[in-house]
């Protein structure tokens, strides 16, 4: 998953429009930080980049961070399991990794990671089946109807199918852009959590801030 969050420097100007409007600031997109949350690559630093053409800017990374994940994809490794071993693990196991509700009969499987070729567990077959990788890849942003607005100039010059859908003229429910055999959908935070990210943040502890003590320890 990806996470996303835009800054924009408030530019003062005067433009009156119609007979009762005037817009006195615009706002200038300046910066973002892009961060990137891996099973398969824990090290991976955040992206923070200063500078103009920021939306295109973003973009780029996000495309190139999508095409790492579809390479990861295509990757297929074999059991790292002797047939010894397998039929062990077969026999002892009672419940399924995945749906954790117990075994009613040899409907059993060695469930394993096909990137790394390592044993995740027993599971039913029905599970195993539908325990499979996301043709999608989230962009979680909180208040999506502003930090998209500095994306769209760069989504329409971009290469690939768009897919939006709009609440409103301004708001928008979801936003899909295809990249090769895979699809990033810009997913609104503010949707399950309404409230500022100041407010989220002061109601957490110390410990559940993972990611932000690992890259700011001293934080």
């Amino acid at each position: 998953v990806m996470f996303l969050d835009f800054e924009a420097l408030l530019i003062p100007m005067e433009k009156k429009v119609g007979s009762a409007t005037t817009y006195y600031q615009r706002h200038d997109v300046s910066a973002f930080c892009l961060y990137t949350v891996s099973i398969y690559e824990p090290d991976k630093q955040p992206i923070v980049y200063r500078g103009p053409d920021a939306g295109k800017v973003c973009l780029r990374y996000i495309e190139e961070e999508i095409r790492n994940t579809s390479e990861l994809y295509s990757i297929n490794e074999p059991m790292t399991i002797s047939d010894v071993h397998r039929r062990v693990l077969l026999h002892l196991s009672k419940f399924c990794h995945i749906c954790e509700k117990p075994f009613c009969n040899d409907d059993k499987v060695i469930d394993h990671d096909h990137a790394t070729g390592k044993i995740r567990g027993v599971a039913h077959n029905k599970c195993n089946i539908n325990y499979k990788r996301p043709n999608f890849v989230p962009v979680f942003v909180h208040n999506l109807d502003y930090d998209l607005k500095c994306l769209v100039k760069a989504l329409t010059s971009a290469e690939g199918r768009v897919d939006i859908i709009p609440s409103t003229e301004e708001k928008y429910i979801s936003l899909m852009k295809q990249c090769g055999k895979l699809q990033y959908r810009f997913v609104d935070t503010y949707r399950f959590l309404q409230s500022s990210l100041k407010e989220l943040v002061d109601i957490q502890t110390a410990d559940t801030f993972i990611h932000t003590g690992k890259h700011f320890p001293s934080h």
